[in-house]
């Protein structure tokens, strides 16, 4: 997630720096600018999310038309972020990481209903102060008075003016000048347009540069607006005498809304670009096309930027087909757990018992990774022939497989087939596991009766399964519920405390345990 975070971070920072490229271009053409703006929030979300559903995303599904129409793009000059969340290397590591991950969703979640409620709160004040406001018809134009709120287009989804009264003791040229500004931005659905970019805010309001191209919206917005009633023949000096007069006079606040007044940094901007248009109506020449081109190159860098993904960073190669085949075959982790390697193409396709059957991707002719997990499986080949083994590296372990030939692997999938079809446990699997959880709640794992690998977990996790197991209590019952998709016997036990907890294990052919795991029951 950390990965994805600033994926989007840096794409909506180069989309930042080409939008404010082209509105200084386009200023010099004498062009409207908020487009540039609408542009940038919308290209920032939208690659944010197609970045997240292909980090999520398992391979084996195949990307929607928009997102691979994107991902076309990325062959010009793909740039590789530097990898901040490297592959955890354990499993207390990956929970850590996790627990990371649902705290950042949960304040994602958080922040996007305050930004909600915020908006909806802006729309209730907006209902019910327009119930107060006398209508009345000024010039040509429909407004609301108001006693301190305003000149502005109140409302987003239906827009009308609102006006001060002190609006109406100016003279009728000014007051003819701030009501055609406001119309503008009405005929130009300005109003729409903040909509649309504050949806996107409300979709990634913890992007801090999209609150920034915001500003900038509403400030290009306004700069346009401006262009078009100077187009309309209105006096520069009397307009600009408008805007300060508007300036001075605080208006109250009511939500996100199109209005005539600024902060004074942005109002003393607004007047400057005015001035400029009137002395140099048109700029072209090499500022105008360095402006162009730099913000062309900034734009072309955002679509650039490498999709991060759960491969951790790793970049795939190409191998042959040949080389390929010398892995396809079936590898036996545990009893009746196999692993199973097939080729579609150019592509090796693997499954585990119990598990769907996922792609892997070469890193080097030899080592292979899923894009969906951190893991890994390295293929053992003597010098001709297939290989003769399989290790899978995941959570800082390893995991050997053997090699069986076509006759032993069907008559282990058929016994596997079996076991799940009659749900029958392996012999010995319920004393085992009432042996295991009385050795852990005692702080003496029986470490003989387990494999190698599981010796390794345990004592990893060991601190972490004592707390749990004792706040359960001791064994009163276990309960048998069948054989899990992976062949592990499923039982579930009741504790001392009233509590439950749900067990998986599986024995090995030497008898003794090969997996053991245990989740509580809510």
């Amino acid at each position: 997630m950390l990965q994805w975070v600033f994926y989007t971070l840096t794409v909506s920072a180069l989309l930042s720096g080409a939008a404010w490229l082209a509105e200084h271009a386009l200023r010099r053409r004498l062009l409207a600018t908020r487009w540039t703006w609408a542009l940038a929030i919308g290209l920032s979300v939208l690659l944010g999310f197609l970045s997240l559903s292909a980090s999520m995303r398992s391979p084996s599904v195949r990307a929607s038309g928009l997102e691979h129409s994107i991902r076309t793009l990325q062959h010009i000059a793909p740039l590789t972020l530097p990898q901040l969340n490297p592959v955890p290397a354990t499993a207390m590591a990956q929970t850590r990481e996790r627990q990371w991950t649902r705290l950042f969703i949960e304040s994602w979640v958080t922040l996007s209903v305050l930004v909600l409620l915020g908006l909806l709160a802006s729309a209730v004040q907006v209902y019910w102060r327009r119930r107060r406001w006398t209508l009345r018809l000024v010039g040509s134009h429909c407004v609301g008075i108001t006693a301190d709120v305003g000149p502005a287009v109140v409302g987003l989804l239906h827009p009308s003016i609102a006006v001060p009264r002190w609006v109406l003791e100016r003279s009728i040229p000014e007051q003819q000048l701030i009501l055609d500004h406001e119309a503008s931005h009405l005929l130009a659905r300005d109003p729409l347009l903040l909509t649309g970019a504050l949806i996107g805010l409300l979709l990634v309001p913890w992007n801090p540069l999209l609150w920034w191209q915001l500003r900038r919206l509403r400030h290009a917005i306004e700069v346009d607006c401006d262009a078009r009633v100077l187009g309309a023949g209105h006096s520069a000096t009397l307009y600009g005498e408008a805007l300060i007069e508007v300036g001075q006079r605080r208006s109250r606040f009511v939500g996100a809304v199109a209005a005539m007044s600024e902060s004074r940094s942005l109002l003393e901007e607004r007047i400057e670009i005015m001035s400029s248009r009137l002395h140099r109506p048109l700029r072209y020449g090499f500022g105008f096309a360095a402006c162009c081109i730099l913000a062309l190159s900034a734009a072309v860098a955002a679509t650039q930027v490498g999709v991060p993904n759960a491969a951790g960073g790793r970049q795939e190669i190409a191998v042959d087909t040949a080389t390929l085949d010398r892995y396809v075959g079936t590898y036996q982790l545990a009893s009746t757990t196999l692993l199973n390697v097939t080729r579609q193409g150019t592509q090796l396709i693997a499954q585990i018992t119990g598990q769907p059957a996922l792609p892997i991707y070469a890193q080097t002719p030899t080592e292979f990774f899923w894009k969906v997990v951190y893991a890994q499986v390295s293929f053992v080949v003597p010098d001709t022939g297939p290989a003769t083994s399989a290790i899978i590296h995941q959570n800082g372990r390893d995991i050997s497989a053997t090699r069986i030939d076509e006759t032993t692997a069907q008559t282990l999938q058929q016994q596997f087939a079996e076991r799940i079809a009659n749900q029958q446990p392996q012999p010995g699997s319920e004393a085992a596991l009432r042996n295991s959880i009385n050795a852990l709640q005692a702080g003496a794992p029986n470490y003989a009766d387990m494999s190698p690998l599981l010796q390794q977990v345990t004592r990893q996790q060991l601190p972490v399964i004592e707390a749990f197991l004792k706040k359960l209590g001791v064994v009163q019952s276990v309960e048998y519920k069948g054989v899990a998709d992976n062949g592990a016997d499923k039982y579930v036990v009741t504790h001392q405390s009233g509590k439950q907890s749900q067990w998986l294990i599986e024995l090995g052919a030497d008898g003794k345990i090969s997996a053991l795991a245990v989740s509580p029951v809510f």
